[in-house]
């Protein structure tokens, strides 16, 4: 699932106290969800290693050494480095490529640890180095055992298990040797590798162990109220959004949280960050539109983090709908436009104004016994127009008198900041969102975003028709023309006019967006979020 279809309803935390929750591996989430750049970095790195020692003895030849390994264990060598640059490339791709997530990804790293243990094993034992240059007498693979945690950190038992059998290779393989009349090694060497493997393994569980001990401390302080964080979904300047469970429920979920250096410092009413949250947090959770993402609750704990709670979707955005599926035809484009001016509608009588109305913020959604179902998300940037100060959760909102919004969707008053803004500055917005729906294109583009901000400001909108493979109603590009007028005054008065008007424009279709329509695509495309949503729904 992606982080803008993933949201979740939370119960109010009483202690006010915010944890983030572990799965079972004893991982931080963190931790757990950059396994894969962690171990494709490790084996990116074992095959330079096995590269350079391969090339190295010829490199001595040629600057006149001497040999660093003999005729028979020089093949040995060239076969092993071999087996690890093969290991090393393909552990490489399929940590790049994410073929495997979770515990088989884990359990691969923990086989792949033991391996070039074994690799290092037999290279260092047919090695005819002096133990001098053999680090002192240290087995080589004490340094592949320090090394590896601090790339690649695993749960505790895994850790244990792997590193013990990693450092049993080196006895192992030197005891082989011996038994094949490859090495004649001394009781004494015996004894060094065999100590020296037995200290190397139990340092190298420290970093496991305190690994271990902040996952469990994590997870204990990653709790809020009745549900445990589970998940990373995703971070940015404004801070986490985790998939959560339910403890008493079994009912997934999803927070996003805040950071306090993401909301404005004071408001020019003299109110605190935290205030302007809970005040404005309280007019959004009033919104009662099937059509606005529900906010179950919402709260700030005592570390300062603002976080909402919210009813959980599982669907796209409508900017990825575009770029997946390309261009949807204009009975669907209509039928989205509507629901999405229905959940702004009740946000502007309610005094909300919603400031990043944008492809981006709206989901589409088998939700029930509905098969396309539109979610407005993220009121965000939020502003009450009976004085309450805007709530910053957007980078490009800094403080007052700062334009707020995202270029591409942003309307003229809005990126002036001159006069008062109210609901037609989201009607131009949506105006931009039918654009997207039904041409795949944006409004206005440029190459930086202040170009883009001076065309919506300047530069009439291009006609629709020209830029759609199939021609849109005439209503509904006249609409849409209407809603990207550059004066607030030449749109339509309200969103429940801009409503209006999408009815009459669909009542004049010759075929409608229906809901066997809407299964048959969602069946064609989307099938893992249909659930029990049939065919023969109501």
């Amino acid at each position: 699932m992606s982080e803008s279809s993933l949201y979740a309803q939370l119960e109010r935390a009483s202690s006010g106290v915010l944890s983030i929750g572990v799965r079972r591996s004893d991982l931080p989430p963190d931790v757990e969800q950059d396994m894969s750049r962690r171990l494709s970095i490790a084996a990116l790195c074992v095959a330079v290693m096995a590269i350079c020692i391969f090339t190295l003895p010829r490199l001595s030849v040629l600057i006149g050494s001497p040999e660093l390994f003999n005729e028979s264990s020089r093949l040995t060598v060239d076969i092993i480095c071999g087996l690890l640059c093969m290991d090393g490339l393909g552990t490489w791709t399929i940590s790049r490529r994410g073929i495997l997530k979770g515990g088989q990804l884990i359990r691969v790293a923990a086989l792949y640890k033991v391996a070039v243990g074994l690799g290092i094993s037999v290279i260092a034992t047919v090695s005819p180095l002096s133990p001098e240059t053999k680090l002192y007498g240290i087995p080589p693979v004490v340094a592949w055992l320090m090394l590896f945690p601090t790339i690649v950190p695993l749960p505790f038992k895994l850790a244990t298990v792997s590193t013990l059998l990693t450092a049993a290779t080196a006895p192992l393989v030197l005891v082989l040797f011996h038994h094949w009349g490859w090495t004649d090694p001394s009781p004494a060497a015996y004894t060094q590798i065999i100590i020296s493997c037995v200290i190397g393994a139990g340092m190298s569980l420290i970093p496991a162990h305190v690994i271990r001990q902040l996952g469990h401390s994590v997870s204990e302080a990653r709790v809020l109220g009745s549900y445990r964080l589970e998940r990373l979904l995703g971070r940015g300047g404004m801070g986490e959004v985790w998939v959560a469970s339910h403890r008493l429920l079994a009912r997934p979920a999803a927070i996003k949280l805040i950071k306090p250096s993401a909301m404005a410092t004071h408001g020019t009413d003299g109110s605190t960050p935290k205030m302007r949250f809970e005040r404005e947090a309280q007019a959004t959770a009033s919104l009662r539109s099937p059509h606005t993402v529900e906010i179950y609750d919402y709260g700030v704990t005592e570390d300062g983090t603002f976080y909402y709670a919210m009813e959980l979707l599982e669907g796209v955005n409508l900017e990825a709908l575009v770029e997946r599926f390309g261009p949807v035809s204009p009975a669907r484009a209509i039928r989205m436009l509507r629901q999405m001016a229905d959940a702004l509608a009740e946000a502007h009588q309610r005094g909300l104004i919603h400031r990043d109305i944008k492809p981006a913020n709206a989901i589409v959604t088998p939700v029930g016994l509905a098969c396309d179902l539109v979610k407005v998300l993220d009121f965000g940037l939020v502003r009450l127009r009976s004085g309450f100060e805007q709530v910053q959760k957007n980078v490009e909102l800094t403080g007052e008198g700062v334009v707020a919004g995202t270029p591409a969707w942003i309307a003229p008053e809005v990126a002036l900041g001159v006069g008062e803004i109210d609901g037609r500055a989201d009607m131009y917005a949506l105006g931009c969102v039918g654009y997207w729906l039904l041409s795949g294109q944006q409004v206005f583009t440029g190459k930086t975003p202040m170009e883009v901000i001076l065309h919506h400001i300047r530069t009439p909108p291009p006609r629709l028709v020209d830029l759609c493979e199939t021609p849109p109603p005439a209503t509904l590009c006249a609409l849409l023309a209407r809603c990207l007028e550059k004066d607030p005054s030449d749109r339509y008065p309200d969103m429940v006019a801009v409503g209006r008007a999408l009815d009459e424009i669909e009542q004049a279709l010759p075929a409608r967006w229906e809901r066997d329509a809407a299964y048959k695509w969602w069946q064609a495309h989307l099938p893992e979020h249909l659930g029990t949503v049939g065919q023969s729904s109501p």
